[in-house]
């Protein structure tokens, strides 16, 4: 579709959690956390009789045979999208998903999904450009907000990247964050992060991907980030959830580089970790007025290139930033800041 609002004061709900408990199948499925019961109950009374068929045991027989949990709301292929006002809550998978689209505004949006429900991410930009998201809260169990591009053989044949991404002034909670991938066969470029608050989240800024996935992920800038006890400022690994059956690797490695971090404020269990691969290290990584407060240091290894001039980070055990490969530790600064790393 072209030029499409979805906007309003109204709730979209996804019982995911009805879903989960009644043995919806596909990738990612998990315990099921706790359920409504009044909604489940609305539910169950508000579908038709194929939809609501249950066997002796009480799971929905229909949701067994389904190929996989639904995702809330996705755009395919549209052009001029502005969703805005919405709560959305309790996604069985997915909750917004823009797909193959372009020239797009989400604004104002709630989502929460706290029911423990897997793979429940907040916004998927996927394959798309020209995205603004900006004042939306979100609080969930999987990325927050994440941008994708396609998987391994078939995002390398499709190639079309994300692109050209504003987000800001959004509010996060529980969740991994804001994340570029792990879907990034078919790159991600100029996106900009900004003015974001992260409470209680499990990651602030965030990059996966698998040696299966090729891709390029260049000119990213998160700035004028607030953290409020994140799990993890900064996590890089392009070896990302490598669990079976493991896919080949791609004959062009994930590339990173030219990513930027400016004004980071606040306090986080670890700084993270900046982990590429042996044969395509993470390159030119720049800190910028980044002053914090964390458990843990920031680990890196394999990776060229970054200047941590502008990184303070005052931790309460170990070394600021620790070398897992051998490389020299950055010289110290004046003011005990960590120096450039060659």
């Amino acid at each position: 579709m072209t030029n499409v609002e979805v906007s309003g004061e109204g709730m979209i709900d996804g019982s995911g959690d009805l879903w989960m408990q009644r043995g919806g199948g596909g990738r990612g499925r998990g315990v099921a956390g706790p359920t409504n019961a009044q909604a489940a109950a609305q539910n169950i009374r508000g579908a038709g009789p194929a939809d609501a068929s249950t066997n002796a045991s009480g799971t929905n027989s229909a949701a067994r045979r389904g190929g996989g949990r639904p995702r809330l709301v996705c755009f395919s292929n549209c052009g001029h999208v502005r969703i805005a006002d919405l709560h959305l809550q309790r996604q069985a998978v997915w909750c917004l998903h823009i797909l193959y689209s372009r020239d797009v505004v989400v604004s104002n949006i709630n989502i929460r999904a706290i029911e423990r429900i897997p793979s429940s991410d907040g916004i998927d930009v996927d394959s798309s450009r020209d995205v603004q998201i900006t004042h939306c809260d979100i609080d969930c169990n999987d990325d927050d907000i994440a941008i994708k591009c396609g998987k391994d053989e078939d995002g390398l044949r499709v190639n079309r990247p994300s692109e050209n991404i504003i987000i800001s002034d959004c509010a996060i909670g529980a969740g991994s964050g804001i994340t570029m991938g792990s879907e990034v066969s078919g790159s991600i470029r100029h996106v900009l992060v900004e003015r974001c608050k992260f409470t209680g989240s499990g990651e602030a800024a965030r990059f996966k991907s698998q040696p299966s996935r090729g891709g390029v992920i260049e000119d990213v800038v998160y700035r004028d980030i607030q953290m409020e006890n994140a799990r993890v400022a900064f996590e890089f690994n392009l070896s990302w959830r490598m669990v079976g059956p493991v896919v080949p690797p791609a004959k062009v490695l994930t590339v990173v580089s030219n990513v930027q971090f400016i004004n980071f404020t606040g306090t986080a269990q670890s700084a993270g970790s900046i982990q590429g691969l042996k044969n395509s290290p993470i390159k030119n990584i720049k800190f910028e007025n980044c002053k914090f407060t964390a458990q843990r240091g920031l680990t890196v290894e394999n990776a060229e290139n970054l200047d941590f001039s502008g990184l303070d980070v005052k931790v309460a055990q170990g070394d600021p930033i620790i070398r897992r490969d051998g490389s020299p530790q950055p010289p110290p600064q004046p003011g005990g800041q960590p120096g450039t790393q060659p």
